[in-house]
């Protein structure tokens, strides 16, 4: 996600000061293009591959199941990321929707 507020307090900071013989032109260039950097979306990254997930058997749940009880302090998408499936899949074996 792009982070707007700090690039409008980097903008408004150099309005507040423009250059002078303390602030060079340059690094004015430079904390615009900052501004900028902070402006772009980042692209969507999909953790694993469209159509490449691992499917969902009995067997594949009852390891979700007993990773997730060895296991406390991994939440559903570190353990989805484990096992190859989705985060809705991990909280559906977890809360006994799917067997």
């Amino acid at each position: 996600m792009s982070n707007i507020p700090l690039a409008r307090a980097i903008i408004s900071d150099i309005v507040k000061h423009p250059p002078s013989k303390w602030l060079s032109t340059r690094t004015v260039k430079r904390r615009l293009n900052m501004a900028l950097g902070f402006l772009r979306r980042r692209k969507c990254v999909y953790r694993t591959e469209r159509g490449h997930r691992t499917r969902m058997t009995p067997a594949l749940a009852l390891r979700i199941k007993r990773w997730a009880d060895n296991h406390p302090s991994w939440d559903n998408q570190d353990i989805a990321e484990r096992f190859n499936v989705t985060n809705a899949r991990v909280s559906e074996v977890l809360n006994g929707k799917n067997k």
